[in-house]
């Protein structure tokens, strides 16, 4: 992971690094524990990574999380691809001539009125593996609840299904019955700060994403330049996403205990001034916390309290 050297490895001529230098890990680490290191003390890396930045551009640096970071930098790719689609989409609905031998990758693309019909087409002729981008929420085409019906109904015995979400469907009580149904259903789900791309990539010789001009309709690609950087982009996500709802995970609402914790938590409090001012023990206000942050798939405290902020959760009901 990191360069045994003193000193920053990274070339003037790399936009990034490969790898941090040991300093900058260590500076890395020092900036956790304390909220912030100068600016002076701050490595090119950290800095090139965005994993060190300054809100108000002041001589302090703090640190970002990595999930954070990685979105940050992702989004200029992520922007390319949607361009790229842009300029390509007026061309594809040009009937292509046919000819004996042809198959469907001599057409690289193919535009649907419907991102819902391609994927419930797509998932259909599924062999081995079906990868899906989803970002969430109740209106986003296809649903969970669809692809819950889609596998039901037609399981595929030997198909893998790998699904990216963002981190706020961990708080949404509208979908989490749904998401917890297609863990139930063998569905592998990690979920991410942000999710930039409906994208779903069927046996690696197909993909659909939804159109940059109108996101209800579909693109499906086929083209092996364009199937390589999108296969990239989810295996580069995945492994750096958390893993998601777990097996027969049906939680229930945040506790107003639980909604009391999460308010101070933003609000930056630490453990011992939150459980005076709700009259827990510390301990027992651990506990809630470990609770929270198992629900929201968080590792640190720092991106706890990001996603807490980003989840919706403080804007559940009391509950009475």
């Amino acid at each position: 992971m990191r360069a045994d050297t003193e000193l920053c490895g990274h070339a003037a001529a790399e936009l990034l690094p490969r790898q941090l230098c040991l300093r900058c890990e260590q500076t890395y680490l020092v900036a956790l524990r304390r909220g912030a290191v100068p600016r002076e003390a701050a490595g090119r890396c950290l800095i090139d990574l965005g994993l060190l930045r300054s809100p108000d551009e002041g001589e302090l640096m703090r640190p970002v999380h990595p999930e954070v970071a990685f979105a940050r930098l992702a989004e200029p790719a992520q922007r390319e691809i949607r361009a790229m689609l842009r300029v390509l989409e007026p061309l594809m609905d040009i009937p292509w001539p046919e000819s004996p031998g042809d198959d469907n990758r001599t057409a690289p693309m193919k535009t649907f009125s419907s991102l819902k019909s391609a994927a419930e087409r797509a998932y259909a002729a599924a062999n081995s593996e079906v990868r899906v981008m989803h970002p969430g929420g109740q209106v986003a085409e296809p649903t969970f609840e669809d692809w819950l019906r889609w596998i039901t109904l037609t399981p595929k015995s030997g198909v893998l299904i790998k699904m990216i979400c963002s981190h706020k469907i961990r708080a949404d009580m509208a979908v989490r019955p749904h998401v917890s149904a297609l863990a139930e259903a063998g569905v592998e789900i990690r979920t991410t700060t942000t999710v930039g791309l409906r994208l779903i990539i069927i046996d690696s010789v197909r993909a659909y994403i939804s159109s940059p001009v109108d996101e209800h309709s579909a693109i499906e690609i086929h083209d092996p330049t364009l199937l390589s950087a999108m296969e990239q982009v989810f295996v580069e996500v995945w492994d750096r996403s958390t893993p998601g709802v777990s097996r027969g995970s049906h939680e229930a609402p945040a506790s107003q205990t639980e909604l009391a914790i999460a308010r101070l938590l933003v609000a930056g409090y630490l453990d011992e001034a939150i459980a005076r001012r709700i009259g827990l023990s510390v301990r027992a206000c651990r506990a809630h916390i470990a609770k929270l942050s198992k629900r929201l798939g968080t590792t640190s405290r720092a991106q706890l309290g990001y996603q807490i902020a980003e989840s919706g959760i403080l804007n559940q009901p009391e509950p009475i």
